[in-house]
């Protein structure tokens, strides 16, 4: 299932559900189509995330990034997660075959977040069609350190 909730595109409101749970929620979110990676914790401290993500993206679909960290006496899971602007400007594809890499860096480029030994990626897929949805290739994440 996936769905388009979230989100009011100039004059256009989409549709927003009664329950409506923003994504960046520690926990919930009500879109219907996401993805959380597993918790991945890092030996030594970083600063910031090269994130690049190949991806399938249909006319009417999209999909937002988002991911949260934690220090090393903090429990990951009780942080909220942040939106993530994406730095590529990839097109449309309806060819199903085609997969472009979209990039987030995460931190900026020199790395300015807190440091932090723990982080996940959340991928929430949209789409006012729902026969039609984003799909995934490959996901690779770069921790980078001070």
């Amino acid at each position: 299932q996936i769905d388009d909730q979230n989100k009011v595109v100039g004059s256009e409101t989409k549709s927003v559900p009664i329950n409506f749970v923003d994504e960046t929620r520690s926990t919930g979110g009500s879109s219907a189509s996401k993805h959380i990676t597993a918790p991945i914790t890092l030996d030594t401290e970083a600063v910031g995330l090269k994130v690049m993500l190949a991806a399938n993206r249909p006319e009417k679909t999209a999909f937002d990034l988002y991911f949260r960290t934690a220090k090393s006496d903090e429990v990951l899971s009780d942080q909220p997660f942040v939106l993530q602007a994406e730095e590529t400007n990839n097109p449309i594809d309806n060819d199903p075959d085609v997969f472009r890499d979209y990039e987030y860096l995460i931190g900026g480029i020199g790395g300015d977040l807190v440091p932090f030994v723990s982080f996940q990626i959340k991928i929430v897929m949209r789409s006012t069609n729902v026969a039609v949805a984003p799909t995934f290739q490959s996901l690779r994440v770069i921790a980078m350190s001070t």
